[in-house]
Order: structure tokens, then sequence, then C-alpha cells
């Protein structure tokens, strides 16, 4: 089993701090975790020295771009793209609405791809992500994929998390 990197760690440890603040704050709308998580992404992406694009990134990076949220190396004289080390989506609706996002990963290339989401049944949808990705013919030895479900149930909420490695 692979182990996590130092940004799949930050990138976890981050969606927990969020988690808290909700706890603390309890926002009565999705569009309040999409807003809070991407922002906190964004400024990781950013301390980590990447060109950010993604919503709630504007002040650091530039807007959305392909993807809910894409870190890029960048060539600072050129502006060339040397590398794309992140790509991510984020989805709070309904499975069908998972699957199309999560389908944008699979046809995008970076070093890490990033699927956030909420579901009651999280280890369920992990298992059908992952059957995406072995079923795409784009996919290449090592391709990581790097799964957050928030897992809510009327008395506990939860992030769980898996790292799959193609």
């Amino acid at each position: 089993m692979a182990e996590l990197d130092d940004i799949e760690r930050a990138i976890i440890a981050t969606a927990k701090e969020i988690a808290e603040r909700n706890r603390t704050e309890q926002w009565p709308l999705d569009r309040n975790w999409s807003e809070y998580l991407l922002a906190g992404l964004g400024s990781l992406g950013h301390n980590k020295e990447f060109h950010v694009r993604g919503r709630y990134c504007e002040q650091y990076g530039q807007g959305e771009w392909l993807y809910d949220q894409v870190w890029l190396n960048r060539d600072h004289e050129t502006n060339a793209i040397l590398g794309v080390p992140l790509i991510l989506e984020s989805e709070w609706s309904s499975q069908k609405k998972i699957d199309e996002d999560f389908q944008k990963l699979l046809l995008g290339r970076a070093h890490h791809r990033i699927m956030i989401f909420q579901h009651h049944d999280v280890p369920r949808v992990f298992e059908k992500l992952k059957s995406q990705v072995r079923r795409c013919k784009r996919t290449e030895l090592g391709d990581r994929y790097l799964l957050l479900g928030w897992q809510y149930a009327k008395d506990h909420n939860e992030w769980k998390t898996e790292l799959f490695v193609a």
C-alpha cells in the first residue's frame, strides 16, 4: 500500500482544520464548505510556491481554470507551464455529479489528483471511483488519486480518506 506524501498529508490536515472550523461556526450551506476548502487548499499550494488557479484563490493566483483547482509550476520569465503538481475536483451533491467531476481527473495528467465530496456512504463511493480508475485506458502505473469523502450521518460526521495508486 502506498504511503501519503507531504502534500497529501497537508491536504488532509487542511480538510480536518476546515471541518473543525465548521463544528464551531455551523455553516448552513454546502457553498460555505466549498469556499473554505478551496481557499484553504489554494493557500496551501500558494505557500508551497505553486501558481494556483481556482475559485476563491484569486488573491494569489487566478480564477477557476479547467478544474476546481489546479496547481502549476511556471517559468517566471516566460510564464510557460513546466509541470502540474495537482488537479482537484470538489462535489457536494449527487453520486452522478461526483462521477462526472471525477471523470475530469481521469483525463488529466498531474502528480496529484484530488477528489473531495460528501456522501452518506463514502466507502461505497471510494470503490466506485477506484473502479473507474482501473477501467480507464488512460490510467498509467503510479497515477495517484487522493479521495476525501465527508461521511455524514444524523449523529456523526467525519472525513474518510484513501490514497489509491494505480
